[in-house]
Order: structure tokens, then C-alpha cells, then sequence
């Protein structure tokens, strides 16, 4: 009777480790797609795309950084803004991602850019755009 039950339980488990490989497979494909859909620069479907791979990983920083510059370049500003403090939460490309909310507030917010600008500077002080960027506001402050 035990090797019945030992026999049932190997079938389990390999079984579950199958299907759960099917699933990686299936998250690396689209993971793959949705960045060769930004390389294309085909923000809609790259959105989607991470949009759906945040359905089933929804703890993946990654995911929510990359599905945060889809909605910047399509101008979801706020939902990007968003994805990418939780990517920062997550412990992902924090420098960058500051640096991105800064951008996203270019148009409405200086002194949220000059924030998130610092925010990034604060992480990595060699961000070469950051230093950029805040050596031209402070041009403009002068002028």
C-alpha cells in the first residue's frame, strides 16, 4: 500500500513541475514579446503585454518598471508614475525610476521634478542624465 501512495505522490509532483515549466515558458515567451514590442516601439502592445504578465506576477518589479515607460511614453502619466514607485518599492532600478517620475512632471511640476531628480541623484550620484538635468534647471534659475 505505501509504494501505492508514494507512486501517486511522484506522479504529482512531477506532473505539478510540468505544468508549472509550461508556465515559465509560457511567462518567458511573453515577457520576450513584450519587450521586442518596446524595442519596436510598439507601446500599446507592450503595454498589454506587461499588463498581462503583471496578472499573473504581480510582485515582478521588472513588469511594473517597463509597463511604467510604455504609459509615460503614451502619456498615462499618473498610472506611470505609480508603476514606478512600486517598482521602486520592489527594489528595482530605483535611480532610474525616480529619474522617470521627474520626467513625467516636466509639463506640470518643477519643483517635483527637481525632487524626483534629487530622489535619483540621492541613489546613484553618477546618473549622467539626472546631472544633466539638474544642471539645466539650475541654468534656467539663473537666467
Amino acid at each position: 500500500m505505501t509504494s501505492v501512495y508514494f507512486k501517486a505522490t511522484i506522479l504529482l509532483v512531477f506532473l505539478n513541475s510540468c505544468s508549472n515549466n509550461d508556465a515559465n515558458t509560457d511567462i518567458k515567451k511573453l515577457d520576450h514579446i513584450a519587450e521586442s514590442y518596446y524595442q519596436q516601439e510598439n507601446y500599446d502592445e507592450a503595454f498589454k503585454a506587461y499588463d498581462s504578465l503583471l496578472k499573473v506576477d504581480s510582485l515582478n518589479p521588472k513588469y511594473y518598471f517597463n509597463r511604467g515607460r510604455c504609459e509615460m511614453i503614451l502619456l498615462m502619466l499618473d498610472d506611470s508614475r505609480k508603476d514606478f514607485l512600486k517598482s521602486i518599492e520592489l527594489g528595482y532600478r530605483k535611480a532610474d525610476a525616480y529619474y522617470n517620475i521627474g520626467v513625467t512632471y516636466i509639463y506640470e511640476n518643477d519643483s517635483l521634478v527637481k525632487k524626483y531628480f534629487q530622489e535619483c541623484l540621492r541613489v546613484d550620484p553618477n546618473h549622467y542624465e539626472a546631472n544633466f538635468m539638474m544642471n539645466n534647471l539650475k541654468l534656467e534659475e539663473v537666467q
